[in-house]
């Protein structure tokens, strides 16, 4: 499957790459350059945070009506251009404004008490107006969610999130544009059109909370609420430049929208959070929406972060099927943000390669379905749940232009509808990797990673070209992590770029301390007349020195850039300026590490020098551990995996058992431990290897107050009710006991003679004397059984006579693969028995690659007809013919297992983290334009000084094992062989486009085939005698004249 994958997202790469060029072309001809600029804002106290708000409105520095006609007035202004809002409510929120200030007034002047529900701290949006998505209720506002079956449909409650903020002072203004049936990530539908980007009226503002976060960043409203199962928070927070967050699943409710949501998407996927221009408006703005109660399960939310103890991760792009790679702009923003952190705190922010987001879409998928082959559910929800649509035939009304829906909405309906079979394997798989992210990230743990693979798209743009480009944000809600949208400036297109900060589930107030940071160091949110030309360049300078406050704290926004140009020779040296540092630090860092038998490779690896061996490997901490699982997988050759009992790492070696220690990180002796919940002791067993306990019965008390006694069965190595167990050895005393029903009470049968593997003190002796043992094994008589997880064979009878061996194949194959034959791999192991004439018995045999076939076969095809005979399948059993001894018969040796084991994998053509193989010769890297074949004639010793040069330089990157330099290729050419690929791939990528001698040097690693070394031509060669013989006529005439 991955492979065929491959070849179809290749394909598609490649029609879209011929097609982009046009399509683009096509775009800009019909959307010209609409550019248009907004109404200028006109009052500055429209950009302060909501916090900053409310806390004026309750010093009575200004009043709530103020605020909110201004809103008003502002939200007007710019409908004509963005079509944001769907409903309003002006003059109700006048009148609640007008209310809100006559109390406040009367409590200023001392003739009344405050409310106790207006406390600062039960209300702290107190006036402050905002938004909601259309899909939320609320009385007397349309809930369609840009559905025609629901145009009519008027709201008569309001939702709990929604509850909760009104309950919090806040005044709703309107309700705002969303995606058909909230599934897509443009905002627009048939009801009530197509909402614009601020910043650029011919892109798209991200959906399905697009609205909503058009008009926070527009400064419609200080904040809204927006509801995110597949990034819609955060992608038209992105968009929009500012921020939102996803909060952790089931803590804000979720009720009163549409479409309603079932128990596995509140428990994983969907996230109703806050969207708002300042990163100081989103921690009471989730207290808000949690509610009191809810807010109590993020145990540590009030509890203030101390970012230089985290521990940072980063994925700078997602390499799934079907996914846009990560264009420039955007990762040299992400880098910023890297090496912000990095500098600041002095600390390494580690890049991550997670092999499982290459099936992003299918974990996303398959938990949107909870695992199940197909669902009708979004067909339902497009007919206001009461019937079903077609989507092929609504896919033909769409291009008779007679269909109500968009087209993204009529895709979605055929391809949920969709069997797919891996479904269930990637439901398990999602799980899986859910629980490997907990252990990536644990309490202290965040990860950088892309919100979206390019800036805001063309109308339209994404049906064609962005197809799937929601997974960035998807997966985080397929994984339920919380994850909070940074703006991070504008690039060269004057559009927001944008990254987000991802912690483990419960865990959200690191996302936001993270946001809050990154918001100082970046900028954060840009008003869209922070753009424009120098003409309001007066205007731009007032509206960026406008101080935000957060309670005694005043903050300044930063200068920074606004554009990210390619040709800026500036940006290019002070990039390379700052590398060069880096690699200097790193330097001091290796020279220093030598004292201490340590050192740091470039990306912050830390190597450890083992005298033993006299080789330098990894330090095995436990981060280095999380990361190399994340990357390759729980199990490990090494005998390294994570222990449930201890919450740490174990590994086995040398005869012992060894527990990771988290403070010192070094490996310490372990031979036993005590279980917390019973405090029953458990010692280490390398015969069964597991843990054993050092009692044999426990009682402890059930739900209901009753006592209960568990006993140890040592041959099944788990515990077991007494009350259900006829009989049972003590493994501590060796005493059987049997149970006498008319007595009711225990029998004590004599000490069994059996091995107590855990007195290490007592040598074992055999159970036999010496002189009487045979040491020769004897042959099994009869016939034998092989156990049914070993069994892969089958025996058929009652086949017809008349069957082929074509068909007998063909009817064994539909029920697994068939293994091949280990002395003839082109004929595979299945046989029709046959008499002395050639003619089929009617039985046969067929051994399968997995057992799980043998099983299927017998329950599909036993006790079926074929052609009136009644076929029979069992399991097949074998006879010991002649001499043949099975207990004799040679044990495979390890190499041998690994190699059956590969051979399976690939017929089986799956595998759960495809592993890329890498050839020796990627160890070589071509360097090309690196000189002229003239500097070889001016200057003999040009070629040493040009070795010497290239050896240092590369020594930075790995050890250089060899330089070859081909003076006879025109283009330049020399190759560099390091010790080890990635050594390679690191040379390639700080050295490819590097300006070296006043060349521009291109290098990549050798493809194992290309030759270089060109032969001099015969005139060529005539020339250089010639020039050899006129030099040497030269020093004689020299030698003469002297």
């Amino acid at each position: 499957m991955p492979k065929s994958l491959q070849i179809i997202s290749s394909i598609i790469w490649l029609i879209r790459s011929f097609l982009s060029i046009w399509i683009q072309l096509g775009f800009r001809l019909i959307y010209g350059n609409q550019k248009f600029r907004l109404p200028p804002i006109t009052n500055q106290l429209l950009l302060l945070p909501a916090t900053v708000i409310a806390k004026r409105i309750r010093e009575r520095q200004v009043t709530s009506y103020e605020v909110v006609r201004l809103c008003i007035e502002r939200t007007r202004s710019i409908q004509p251009y963005l079509n944001v809002y769907v409903d309003e409510r002006f003059s109700a929120a006048l009148i609640e404004a007008q209310e809100i200030d006559s109390i406040l007034d009367a409590v200023a002047n001392g003739q009344r008490l405050l409310p106790n529900e207006w406390s600062e701290e039960r209300a702290p949006f107190l006036g402050v107006p905002f938004a909601i998505k259309e899909s939320m209720e609320f009385p007397g506002f349309h809930n369609s969610t840009g559905i025609a079956a629901r145009k009519d449909f008027i709201s008569t409650r309001t939702a709990t999130s929604v509850a909760h903020m009104l309950r919090a002072g806040a005044i709703l203004l309107c309700n705002t544009n969303v995606s058909e049936g909230c599934m897509w990530f443009e905002s627009r539908n048939s009801l009530y059109g197509t909402t614009n980007n601020p910043y650029d009226l011919t892109r798209i503002v991200g959906g399905s909370s697009g609205g909503a976060g058009c008009i926070v960043s527009a400064v419609g409203v200080p904040f809204a609420i927006g509801a995110d199962i597949g990034g819609s928070i955060r992608l038209p927070s992105f968009m929009n430049g500012i921020f939102g967050h996803k909060t952790t699943p089931d803590i804000v409710p979720n009720d009163g929208q549409y479409p309603p949501h079932k128990e596995y998407h509140q428990k994983y996927l969907l996230s109703t959070g806050p969207m708002c221009r300042y990163a100081c408006d989103l921690q009471p703005m989730l207290k808000v929406l949690a509610g009191p109660q809810n807010i109590e399960r993020l145990l540590y939310f009030d509890i203030s972060v101390d970012l230089s103890k985290l521990r940072y991760f980063y994925v700078d792009e997602i390499d799934a099927y079907f996914v846009n790679k990560v264009d420039r702009d955007q990762k040299l923003a992400h880098r910023r943000v890297v090496e912000y952190f990095e500098n600041k705190y002095k600390i390494h922010v580690t890049r991550l390669r997670l092999n499982r987001l290459r099936y992003a879409i299918s974990l996303w998928s398959s938990m949107m379905v909870d695992g199940q082959m197909s669902s009708r559910d979004f067909s339902l929800t497009l007919c206001n749940r009461t019937s079903y649509i077609n989507g092929y035939h609504e896919l033909l009304r769409k291009f008779l232009f007679r269909s109500t829906h968009t087209l993204p909405a009529i895709g979605l309906v055929i391809l949920e509808a969709i069997p797919n079979k891996y479904n269930e394997y990637f439901h398990k798989l999602a799980h899986k990797f859910y629980d490997e992210i907990q252990i990536l990230l644990g309490n202290n743990g965040i990860l950088f990673l892309p919100t979206f693979p390019q800036s805001a798209p063309l109308h339209g743009w994404p049906v064609i070209m962005n197809t799937f480009d929601y997974i960035y944000c998807g997966i985080i809600n397929a994984l339920g992590l919380p994850s909070t949208q940074c703006p991070l400036g504008l690039d060269s297109q004057q559009l927001p770029l944008g990254i987000q900060c991802i912690a483990a589930r419960g865990h959200d107030q690191l996302t936001l301390a993270v946001a809050q940071e990154i918001e100082q160091a970046m900028g954060g949110w840009m008003s869209e007349h922070e753009t424009g030309s120098s003409d309001d360049e007066e205007r731009i300078n007032e509206i960026t020195t406008v101080k935000k406050k957060k309670g005694n704290v005043v903050y300044q926004r930063a200068s920074r850039p606004t554009t990210y140009d390619d040709d800026d020779d500036d940006d290019e040296d002070e990039d390379e300026f700052n590398r060069q540092i880096r690699l200097e630090e790193t330097k001091k860092l290796q020279k220093e590490a030598e004292k201490t038998k340590t050192r740091v490779d470039p990306d912050g690896t830390v190597y450890e020098w083992d005298p033993n061996v006299k080789g330098w490997f990894p330090k095995v901490s436990e981060e280095f551990l999380v990361e190399h699982h994340m990357n390759y997988g729980l199990e490990t050759s090494s005998g390294i995996r994570y222990d449930v009992h201890h919450h740490t790492y174990i590994q086995e070696r040398d005869g012992m058992t060894y527990k990771l220690d988290k403070d010192t990180q070094q490996w310490i002796p372990l031979q036993s431990y005590t279980d917390e919940t019973n405090h029953i002791k458990y010692t280490f067993s390398k015969k069964h290897n597991t843990w054993i306990p050092d009692v044999s019965t426990y009682s402890i008390n059930d739900q209901e107050g009753k006592q209960q006694t568990y006993v140890w069965l040592n041959d099944q190595l788990k515990w077991e009710l007494l009350s259900t167990v006829d009989a049972y050895t003590d493994h501590i005393t060796r005493i059987k006991y049997r149970w006498n029903n008319q007595t009711n009470s225990w029998d004590n049968e004599g000490m069994e003679p059996i091995e107590d593997e855990h007195d290490l003190s007592k040598e074992k002796k055999p159970t036999v004397p010496p002189q009487i043992q045979d040491t020769k094994k004897k042959p099994t008589e009869g016939w034998f059984e092989l156990p049914d997880e070993k069994n892969c064979n089958v025996y058929i009878s009652g086949l017809p006579l008349d069957i082929t061996d074509e068909e007998f194949e063909a009817l064994m194959s539909k029920y697994g693969i068939i293994s091949p034959d280990p002395n003839d791999p082109r004929n595979k192991k299945i046989r029709l028995y046959r008499d002395e004439q050639g003619n089929p018995k009617g039985d046969g045999r067929c051994r399968y690659l997995r057992p799980e076939s043998v099983k299927l076969c017998i329950d599909m095809l036993d006790d079926t007809d074929l052609r009136s005979s009644r076929i029979h399948v069992e399991r097949a059993k074998f006879e010991v013919k002649g001499t043949f001894n099975p207990d004799l018969k040679r044990k495979r040796k390890k190499i041998d297992k690994k190699k059956k084991q590969l051979e399976v994998d690939k017929l089986l053509n799956w595998d759960e983290r495809p592993e890329v193989v890498r050839h020796k010769y990627e160890r070589i890297v071509v360097m090309k334009n690196m000189f002229d074949l003239q500097q070889f004639k001016h200057d003999p010793l040009f070629i040493d000084r040009l070795r010497n040069n290239i050896r240092e330089s590369c020594s930075e990157y790995g050890e250089v094992k060899k330089i070859n330099i081909y003076d006879g290729n025109p283009a330049g050419v020399m190759t560099v062989g390091f010790a080890d690929i990635d050594q390679a791939d690191a040379c390639c990528q700080y050295m490819n486009d590097r300006i070296w001698h006043g060349r521009i040097i291109q290098c990549q690693t050798w493809d194992g085939s290309t030759k270089y070394d060109i032969a001099a031509s015969e005139e060529g060669e005539k020339e250089r005698i010639d020039e050899w013989h006129q030099y040497l006529n030269e020093d004689d005439d020299d030698e003469k004249q002297t």
